[in-house]
């Protein structure tokens, strides 16, 4: 993995470092999993796209893990997405990529969630995904 990232708690942080920084990985005792799962989140991402955090979420689905990712294009539209992306027998999948635009809303929720508004139809305030992290301390 190219990547620094320091994880802990269901949670990864993509440390920003330069060409010429040394290929590093800091984990907790879960560290191979994680790793191996931001490698495969890292494939499926174009390569001038940026990830800076990936945090795994409450699943109702046995056998799947999800993700939240927040990921900053860098073509000519600068953009910043959350992106649902779910592990199921060694492949990682995107299940859902909102854009956050001007007019998107995020709230925190009471049970430690996190509601996204308004990002596909700016009007809509029924167009809302919520996201809820296996660990409250892992958003923060």
């Amino acid at each position: 993995m190219s990547e620094c990232y320091f994880a802990v708690r269901g949670a990864a942080v993509i440390l920003p470092h330069s060409d010429n920084s040394p290929t590093c990985s800091h984990g907790s005792a879960n560290g191979a999993e994680i790793e191996s799962h931001l490698q495969l989140m890292l494939r499926i991402l174009r390569p001038q796209d940026k990830m800076s955090m990936a945090v795994r979420l409450q699943t109702q689905v046995a056998d799947h893990v999800r993700y939240l990712a927040v990921v900053s294009t860098h073509d000519i539209d600068k953009l910043t997405l959350l992106i649902g992306m779910d592990y199921y027998k060694a492949n990682m999948t995107i299940g859902v990529v909102l854009p956050l635009l001007w007019c998107s809303r995020v709230e925190l929720a009471g049970d430690g969630g996190v509601a996204v508004y308004g990002s596909g139809s700016c009007s809509k305030a029924d167009n809302a995904l919520l996201f809820r992290p296996v660990s409250v301390q892992a958003m923060w």
